[in-house]
C-alpha cells in the first residue's frame, strides 16, 4: 500500500506539472532546476496530504485514490490563484545578483529558501507519522 501511494502521488505530481509548466515561461538554463524542486515539493505534499485525509471513494489495488485526487486537485487550484499571468509586462529593468540595490533579492531569495525547506521538511514528518 505504501508504494501504491507513492506511485499514484508520482504520477499526480506529473500531471500537475505538465498542466503548469506550459503556462509558465522558463529560461532554459534555469528552469529545469525550478521545476524538479517543485516537482519534488508537490510530490511530497500530494502524498502527505492524501495520506491523511479521510479515504474517499472506492479503493483500487488497496488505497483510496481519491483522496490524492482531491489534493493534487487543491494544490493545483492553490497554485492558479497564487500565479501571475504570464504575459504580464515587467516594469523596469531586471536585478541581476551583483548589481547595486539587490538586497530585496537576496532577501526574498532567502525567505522563499526558508519557507521551500520549512515545507518540504513539515511535509516529510507528516509521511513519517502517518506511515510509523
Amino acid at each position: 500500500m505504501f508504494l501504491y501511494e507513492m506511485l499514484l502521488a508520482i504520477v499526480l505530481a506529473f500531471i500537475v506539472i505538465a498542466i503548469l509548466a506550459p503556462s509558465r515561461r522558463y529560461r532554459a538554463e534555469s528552469g529545469t532546476p525550478l521545476l524538479v524542486f517543485f516537482f519534488l515539493l508537490l510530490f511530497l505534499l500530494i502524498w502527505a496530504a492524501g495520506a491523511w485525509l479521510t479515504p474517499i471513494g472506492p479503493p483500487v489495488m488497496g488505497i483510496y485514490w481519491a483522496s490524492f485526487v482531491i489534493a493534487a486537485f487543491f494544490l493545483l487550484l492553490l497554485l492558479f490563484a497564487l500565479a501571475s499571468p504570464p504575459d504580464t509586462p515587467r516594469r523596469g529593468s531586471a536585478i541581476e545578483p551583483g548589481e547595486p540595490g539587490d538586497d530585496a533579492m537576496v532577501g526574498t531569495i532567502v525567505a522563499f529558501s526558508i519557507f521551500f525547506w520549512a515545507l518540504l521538511i513539515g511535509a516529510i514528518i507528516a509521511l513519517v507519522f502517518r506511515y510509523s
